[in-house]
């Protein structure tokens, strides 16, 4: 008997622990590259609206970056490196233009390019 309720508080634990984990979303969505003609239409907003909706389903707290605000992504990954525990969930989702540049280290080997993310 005291082995069955010892198991059980510990799967009660473990169930309490893991539904304790925190579970978040980046989402970053850039449109409007000022300056050139490289903007986007409302298909980024859009896509970011979706995403949003889906991840609040499952649950996760989102923060989204628009436009301008992407040029903070440095801060909020640094942020979330800091803060999120082992058991933690994070998600990051980007929709804008992307780029490429000569690679560096030598780990490109069929293309020579590097992809990086270019927000505005």
């Amino acid at each position: 008997m005291i082995r069955k309720t010892v198991k059980v508080l510990a799967l009660t634990l473990l169930l309490t622990t893991l539904s304790m984990a925190q579970k978040e979303a980046l989402l970053v969505g850039v449109s409007d590259y000022a300056g050139t003609e490289n903007d986007f239409s409302d298909g980024i907003e859009q896509d970011i609206a979706n995403m949003k909706s889906l991840f609040e389903q499952w649950g996760f707290k989102v923060t989204v970056l628009f436009n301008k605000d992407s040029l903070k992504l440095d801060n909020y990954l640094n942020d979330y490196s800091q803060n999120l525990k082992e058991n933690d969930k994070f998600v990051f989702y980007y929709s804008g233009h992307g780029y490429q540049i000569s690679d560096e280290n030598g780990d490109e080997v069929d293309d020579k390019q590097d992809e990086i993310l270019e927000p505005i």
